[in-house]
C-alpha cells in the first residue's frame, strides 16, 4: 500500500515546489525519500526540481536524472517510427496519459515518470497497426491489447475511455477527431485534447484510487494550462462533478492546495444518505483503499440503469478474477462500510 501523505511531507514538498508554492527539499531529504518518490511517479520531478534550486546532486542522482530523459527520448523515437510507418494508411495514433503529459508543455524533460506508452487506435485500424507492429519485431499479445519490443512496452486501445466510451460519451468518435499534434519530434502522432485529457485523469486516478499522486499533478498542470470555466463545463458534460470533488479533497488533504472556483462550483459532494462515497474518500485519504474500491467510482458518471448493471456486473465479476475470490473481497467490502455506517451513526 502506499504511504500517507501530509503537507509537510517530502512527496508533498516536492508537488508543492513545482508550483512555485515552497522550495523543493534538498538533496538529502529527497534522497531518504527514494521510495516514496519512485513509487508516487515523481522522482524524476524531484531530481529535477532539487538541481535547478539546490545544484548539487551527487553522481548516483545525476545518473538516474539521465536516464529519465533517455527514457523519453526513446519513446519518442518509438512514436516516430510508428508515424512513418503507417502514414498515408488513415490510421490516427492517438497516446495519452503519461507519455501524452510528459511531452505536452506543462511538464520539463525528465519530470513526468511514465512506464509504458497508451495508444488509442480505433477498430478499424487496429489489424493494420498490428500487423506493422509485428513487422517491426514486436510481441503483439493474443487479445492484440498489448505489444512489447526491447524494454518498450504500448498499451492499445480502441479508445481512451475503455469500456466507459459508450456509457460516457454520445459521441465517442469525437476524441479522435478533436485531438490535436502531440510533438515535432514524434511524427504525427496525436494527443488528447487537454479538456478530454483532464477529464481521463479524473476517471483514470479515482479509478484507481489515486495510488499514485502524480495524476494529481496532472489534473493541476492541465488546470493551469486551459481555462477553469472551460474544464468545468467538460466536467458537467460527462457528469465528473464527483470525481472532481474527490481530486479536490485529495489536494486539499495531501497539498494544502485548492481548486480554482470555477472547478469548485463545478464539484459534487456526496448527499448526506450517501455512505459509501464518504467511506471511499476516507480509504483514498489514508492510503489503504484497494483497486476494487476504486472501480467503483466511473458508476458516479455512467447514464442509465442498464449501463450501470453492465458496467457493475464487468467490475464485480471480471474474467481473470475466480467467482469465489471476488465473492470474499466483495464480503469484506461490504462489512467494512457497515462498520463505517455504524461508527458514523454512533
Amino acid at each position: 500500500m502506499p504511504v500517507p501523505i501530509r503537507p509537510d511531507s517530502i512527496v508533498a514538498r516536492v508537488v508543492r515546489s513545482l508550483f512555485e508554492l515552497e522550495s523543493p527539499p534538498g538533496p538529502d531529504e529527497i534522497q531518504s525519500a527514494y521510495r516514496s518518490l519512485q513509487s508516487e511517479g515523481l522522482w524524476g520531478l524531484a531530481l529535477q526540481r532539487c538541481s535547478q534550486v539546490h545544484g548539487n546532486l551527487s553522481d548516483t542522482m545525476k545518473s538516474d536524472f539521465m536516464a529519465c530523459i533517455i527514457w523519453e527520448m526513446r519513446c519518442l523515437a518509438v512514436l516516430k517510427e510508428l508515424s512513418t510507418r503507417t502514414e498515408g494508411l488513415g490510421i490516427p495514433i492517438v497516446t495519452f496519459k503519461g507519455c501524452s503529459l510528459a511531452f505536452s508543455g506543462g511538464y520539463r524533460p525528465g519530470q513526468r515518470a511514465f512506464g509504458d506508452i497508451d495508444l488509442a487506435i480505433p477498430k478499424a485500424g487496429k489489424e493494420k497497426l498490428v500487423m506493422i507492429l509485428r513487422e517491426l519485431g514486436y510481441f503483439v499479445g493474443e487479445r492484440q491489447g498489448e505489444a512489447l519490443r526491447e524494454g518498450i512496452y504500448l498499451d492499445l486501445h480502441n479508445h481512451p475511455l475503455h469500456q466507459l466510451a459508450g456509457a460516457l460519451e454520445n459521441d465517442p468518435d469525437s476524441w479522435f477527431r478533436e485531438a490535436v499534434p502531440l510533438d515535432p519530434r514524434s511524427g504525427k502522432v496525436l494527443r488528447l485534447h487537454f479538456r478530454h485529457e483532464f477529464i481521463l485523469s479524473l476517471f483514470h486516478g479515482a479509478k484507481h484510487a489515486f495510488s499514485r499522486v502524480n495524476w494529481l499533478v496532472d489534473l493541476v498542470i492541465l488546470m493551469n494550462q486551459q481555462n477553469p470555466a472551460v474544464l468545468a463545463q467538460a466536467v458537467q458534460h460527462y457528469r465528473a462533478q464527483r470525481h472532481l470533488w474527490l481530486a479536490g479533497e485529495c489536494l486539499k488533504h495531501w497539498f494544502d492546495m485548492d481548486l480554482p472556483q470555477a472547478l469548485k462550483q463545478a464539484c459534487a459532494p456526496p448527499r448526506v444518505w450517501d455512505p459509501v462515497t464518504p467511506f471511499i474518500l476516507k480509504r483514498i485519504l489514508a492510503r489503504t483503499a484497494p483497486d476494487y474500491l476504486g472501480m467503483l467510482t466511473p458508476l458516479w458518471a455512467t447514464r442509465g440503469l442498464h449501463k450501470k448493471l453492465r458496467y457493475l456486473q464487468k467490475t464485480l465479476f471480471p474474467d481473470n478474477i475466480g467467482f469465489r475470490a471476488r465473492i470474499r473481497q466483495l464480503l469484506k467490502m461490504a462489512l467494512e462500510l457497515r462498520s463505517e455506517q455504524a461508527k458514523r451513526d454512533s
